[in-house]
């Protein structure tokens, strides 16, 4: 199977920003991947029925995600007042930089399957190792080098539109087909991502979206009408199935799929 983020890579200056601004975070992320890539390999073993089978070798990913906080409260990147979502996110975009730096796909793969498709658990269990680390914690604000800012920056933006096929960003490739969302209203009115239906985990997309950062496009007589990323300017064109707009406002190109 495919997957969105395979193709997704760092320059070999990210990697050194990596290193030398994280390195705490550096050395948990080797273990980290590790034993995330046992745990995947636990559950690409099927029985008959299509359940697992055997014990599942996770037990050791839980104790590397405890020393991957530890790390991320020596490099600064949380403190105790970080929400269990920004916490989990923050992982997901670790992993997905860690992943990009030449590492292994399973260990990626079972830390999406945690965080998309296992959301409620994970939240628990992020709630509950960070409790049990917060003694290693900074009182004073975050401390990020804007390198680091940039190389952990989201790959997405805050405008989404929804579509028949599914919700997709204005501004970036990532596509989430119908199925594998669900509107929420827990911790707010939005939209949760599980991948739950295909499996086709995107560690570039977002765990949760607000309800305010998605459109629908109004459609009406072969016209399609939505409103620009970039200055909110409502742009107009033939409802094609895809469609790359250049706003004429502000210039601002982006895409819409209806």
């Amino acid at each position: 199977m495919k997957y969105p983020f395979e193709k997704f890579g760092s320059s070999a200056a990210q990697q050194q920003v990596f290193i030398e601004k994280l390195p705490s975070v550096t050395k948990a992320m080797d273990e980290f991947f590790r034993t995330s890539a046992i745990a995947m390999q636990s559950l690409h073993q099927k029985n008959i029925f299509g359940g697992p089978q055997g014990i599942r070798q996770d037990l050791g990913f839980e104790n590397a995600l405890k020393v991957l906080l530890i790390a991320c409260y020596n490099d600064r990147l949380i403190t105790t007042a970080t929400s269990s979502l920004r916490l989990a996110e923050l992982i997901r975009q670790l992993t997905l930089r860690w992943y990009s730096f030449g590492k292994s796909i399973d260990a990626a793969l079972f830390v999406s399957y945690n965080l998309f498709a296992q959301q409620s658990r994970s939240m628990f269990l992020l709630r509950d190792l960070k409790s049990q680390v917060e003694f290693v914690s900074n009182s004073g604000a975050l401390s990020v080098h804007d390198e680091v800012e940039s190389l952990l920056a989201p790959i997405t933006s805050r405008k989404w539109y929804r579509s028949k096929q599914g919700i997709g960003d204005k501004l970036s490739s990532v596509f989430i087909s119908e199925g594998d969302f669900t509107n929420v209203d827990l911790p707010a009115p939005g939209i949760q991502i599980h991948f739950k239906k295909t499996q086709t985990y995107d560690l570039r997309a977002p765990l949760f979206l607000d309800k305010d950062w998605v459109e629908t496009p109004l459609i009406s007589n072969g016209k399609v009408t939505a409103s620009c990323p970039g200055c909110g300017q409502k742009c107009r064109g033939q409802a094609f199935s895809y469609l790359e707009i250049t706003c004429p406002t502000c210039r601002t190109v982006w895409q819409l799929a209806t």
